[in-house]
């Protein structure tokens, strides 16, 4: 039975390969036009999979993870209607997400690894550079999906290909996937701290097959040491030990990181082949934007604290009702009375930003996250200096991050935010710092917004902010889910490991760093 299932498996892996291999030719350029096996094609490759969770998608990611699941369990934004399943993930929200990482993106890593035992020892060298810098794509890819669904298959995963017969994998304990993936990033950054380019072939296509960073090493070192830095604080209430180490060599080495702007991590998308084309049904975030109109409207939490500083974000993410006002719409409005909803009434995303902008970028790392994170970290007593500093300077970034990003689009004209307004909001307003988690939470939440919803959703369970208002359905309160729970094929195909999770596999018991 178990062999049926594997050759259904591989077979799946085969098609799905296929597919998505023909769905990247269409949409993003491809340097050399080849579809030989090579460890600098698999790089790219793989940096494009949805399952390396650094863009959204239309589907699995766009539709049913983002505006079917995340979005309305922590209100990023306003939904037309409530029942009693809005707080259970859909099939598609789980099992596609899932086979996105372990069949789209980690085959490919797999690949790599496999093609690189296969070269010359004279030749590896020129290789290694690839290989450590998958090492950070991983790891953001896997942090993402641990924090989804707990214990994951990690360390032995897709061994069977390499030819150790693991055709089970284990689930690994979170704390230990973290600590993994905390050593991996350390190890790159050492790696890169002192790589220089060799005049090589292979080292001169690295700018052109490195479709995140252009080869640029620097950002490639800042980007390791952000995501660590995320890792550290993301367990820091499971492993305060760890967590305090990390940020403390961080900050002790001077390693790089993305603390203005020009650092960000982003797909940069390229005309005319951009991240999200509505036509040709190849869009992607804008097109699920567009396929579901009803769930974009500006939530009521959000605008109620984003109109109570005047922050000067809201032109920026939403457009007012057609009276000019920013009102948003109410969580369960089915439980508010005969309401109108529409945009007459109510403020909607900025079709500007997200649905219309074809240079939308993928958004993987940014200033303003890292600035918050240092400021937690000072919270903490992991390391010194005035956190108020950090924070101020993420809500700068955060400011003009929305800005850059609607000027992205050709056929907008944003107006730049007003340094007095900004100065104010920072020093005068409900957003002037005030040394609560709940404050810092919820501008992290605003800032992550629908750009970024896995990263809010954690922050918030971890966090236990912002406190918003409680979703009701047919008189029953509703009950925000902790995880999202195991694929149902693994649950069946990896029957025996599964079981030792299973306990822990439920939307309501939390993850391990989620201790509060």
């Amino acid at each position: 039975m178990k062999k049926t299932f594997i050759l259904k498996i591989l077979l799946g892996v085969s098609i799905l390969i296929s597919s998505c291999t023909k769905e990247l030719d269409a949409l993003f350029l491809d340097p050399d036009g080849s579809t030989e096996t090579k460890i600098e094609y698999l790089f790219s490759r793989a940096l494009t999979e949805q399952g390396a969770g650094m863009r959204i998608g239309y589907n699995p990611s766009g539709y049913y993870l983002v505006l079917r699941t995340i979005s309305p369990w922590i209100q990023l934004a306003g939904v037309d209607g409530n029942d009693s399943e809005m707080m259970t993930a859909s099939g598609n929200a789980i099992n596609n997400s899932w086979s996105s990482y372990y069949v789209g993106f980690a085959p490919k890593l797999t690949e790599m690894q496999i093609q690189y035992g296969l070269l010359p020892d004279e030749e590896k060298s020129n290789y290694d550079i690839y290989m450590n810098l998958i090492k950070v794509v991983r790891a953001n890819a896997t942090m993402k999906m641990t924090d989804l669904y707990g214990d994951i298959p990690y360390s032995e995963a897709f061994k069977a290909r390499e030819g150790n017969n693991e055709f089970f994998p284990k689930y690994d304990a979170q704390l230990d996937i973290y600590t993994s993936l905390l050593a991996d990033l350390k190890e790159v950054d050492t790696y890169l701290s002192s790589f220089s380019l060799n005049g090589s072939i292979v080292h001169n296509k690295l700018a052109e097959q490195d479709i995140l960073n252009d080869g640029d090493i620097t950002k490639w070192r800042k980007f390791a040491n952000s995501l660590r830095l995320r890792a550290a604080m993301r367990i820091s209430d499971l492993d305060n030990a760890l967590a305090s180490s990390t940020v403390q060599d961080i900050m002790s080495s001077n390693a790089p990181l993305a603390l203005v702007n020009a650092d960000n991590i982003l797909v940069n998308a390229e005309a005319p082949n951009g991240l999200n084309i509505i036509g040709g049904g190849g869009g992607l975030f804008g097109r699920a934007i567009e396929d579901s109109p009803n769930l974009v409207y500006a939530p009521e939490h959000m605008l109620n604290v984003m109109n109570g500083s005047n922050d000067p974000r809201i032109p920026y993410m939403w457009v007012p009702n057609t009276g000019g006002d920013y009102i948003g719409l109410p969580s369960s409005p089915d439980t508010q009375g005969t309401l109108t909803i529409d945009r007459d009434n109510y403020a909607y995303i900025n079709e500007d930003l997200m649905r219309n902008n074809e240079l939308l970028p993928g958004f993987v790392i940014t200033a303003a996250e890292v600035n918050f994170l240092l400021a937690e970290a000072v919270m903490e007593g992991f390391i010194s200096g005035t956190a108020k500093d950090y924070y101020d300077a993420a809500l700068t970034e955060s400011i003009n991050f929305y800005y850059e990003i609607n000027a992205l689009n050709a056929s907008a004209s944003p107006v730049a935010p007003d340094t007095a307004d900004v100065q104010a909001f920072i020093d005068a307003s409900t957003a002037t710092y005030d040394g609560t988690k709940e404050q810092l939470g919820t501008q992290k939440w605003i800032h992550f917004g629908l750009f970024q919803p896995r990263e809010a959703y954690a922050s918030y369970r971890r966090l236990d902010a912002p406190t918003l208002p409680v979703n009701i359905a047919a008189g029953t309160t509703l009950v925000v889910p902790v995880r999202i729970t195991i694929a149902d094929n693994d649950k069946v195909v990896n029957e025996e490991n599964y079981n030792a999770v299973k306990a822990q596999d439920t939307p309501n018991t939390k993850v391990s760093w989620d201790k509060n």
